[in-house]
């Protein structure tokens, strides 16, 4: 089924350049190679995978963990002051025998609490975890590589195999 479309796409970009220029076999290459989503897909995993292939990535490097917060929180309260004398001795109440009190409105109080924690650790040995983890990773990166050469070279092939059908219907449909 894709050779089909790849087929017609060619048909119809030969005839559309039939005024104008004779499309050449390279050039309906390039432009495959330029413009074929798979190949794009393939280079991006390619990249992807090949960022990956790092020490860190496999735990060789310790671990960092940073933690903050913080809490505000603003209130009204309301404080009593005990009445002293011009001496500075506490005034008492005579009927209740207590000390006279002013009560006080303190708007606006704010409070303000932060934390920060920060956390380092190592592990000094996984049972060779680490070494698999970074095989695992140069293998994938491996992998992507062959995946795009496979895509870049079948759809050379696929090009190649439509232009030349093409060209085979061409000259039948001109004898």
């Amino acid at each position: 089924m894709k050779k089909y479309f790849i087929c017609i796409g060619v048909i119809i970009l030969m005839q559309t350049l039939a005024a104008q220029d004779v499309l050449k076999l390279e050039d309906a290459i390039q432009m495959a190679l330029k413009n074929n989503y798979g190949i794009l897909v393939a280079k991006n995993d390619l990249q992807a995978n090949d960022n990956n292939v790092k020490k860190g990535q496999a735990g060789y490097l310790p671990k960092l963990d940073f933690t903050s917060g913080a809490n505000i929180s603003k209130a009204t309260s309301q404080v009593g002051f005990a009445l002293r004398d011009e001496e500075g001795n506490n005034i008492i109440d005579p009927v209740t025998g207590k000390f006279q009190t002013r009560e006080v409105e303190a708007p606006g109080i704010t409070t303000w609490n932060a934390n920060a924690g920060l956390n380092a650790s190592y592990t000094v040995f996984d049972g060779f975890g680490r070494r698999t983890n970074y095989q695992i990773l140069e293998t994938t990166a491996l992998q992507s590589r062959e995946q795009l050469q496979n895509t870049v070279e079948t759809t050379v092939s696929q090009v190649i195999n439509a232009y030349y059908q093409v060209a085979r219907l061409n000259n039948t449909y001109n004898i």
